[in-house]
């Protein structure tokens, strides 16, 4: 029975450690410059990714003039000489969506999406994504830094 359960809990694990890519595609988002006024909001940062067996090294900067909670993706500019350099990146994108603290939420709210859609050896553009979730008052701080898991954007 422990020899069948041991076994069975080997094999979950496994599957598990399968299903999800390396452990090692974290993207850093970085000197991030965001805030709102008047119903405008605006944000301004770096995102970039190591190489990794899943994923091509880059660096992007991503920036945009959007409305409250704007969740749309714009494109960001690649820095050149980071790593990109191979034809393996084809598009960085992002959006940083921000409402501001109010009585009902004193802390706000934001959430960042970061994509990169890149070649790698099949015919086809990978798209990968990770998402940050958090408060305005945490991204609007000066130079705030983050970190987000990525993974394959499947709902492309």
């Amino acid at each position: 029975m422990q020899f069948t359960t041991l076994s069975l809990l080997s094999t979950l694990t496994a599957l598990a450690s399968a299903s999800h890519p390396g452990t090692g595609n974290i993207w850093s988002g970085d000197n991030v410059s965001a805030g709102c006024t008047n119903g405008q909001c605006s944000y301004s940062f770096t995102f970039s990714g190591h190489s990794t067996k899943d994923l091509p090294e880059f660096e992007a900067h991503c920036s945009g003039h959007t409305g409250i909670f704007d969740a749309v993706l714009r494109p960001c500019t690649l820095v050149p000489g980071k790593g990109h350099t191979s034809s393996a990146v084809v598009e960085a994108s992002a959006y940083l969506a921000l409402t501001p603290p109010s009585k009902e939420d004193p802390d706000g709210k934001a959430q960042a999406v970061l994509r990169l859609d890149f070649n790698d050896a099949n015919p086809f553009v990978d798209q990968w994504q990770g998402t940050k979730d958090g408060s305005y008052t945490e991204f609007a701080q000066a130079g705030y830094s983050f970190k987000v898991i990525t993974g394959p954007n499947t709902g492309a």
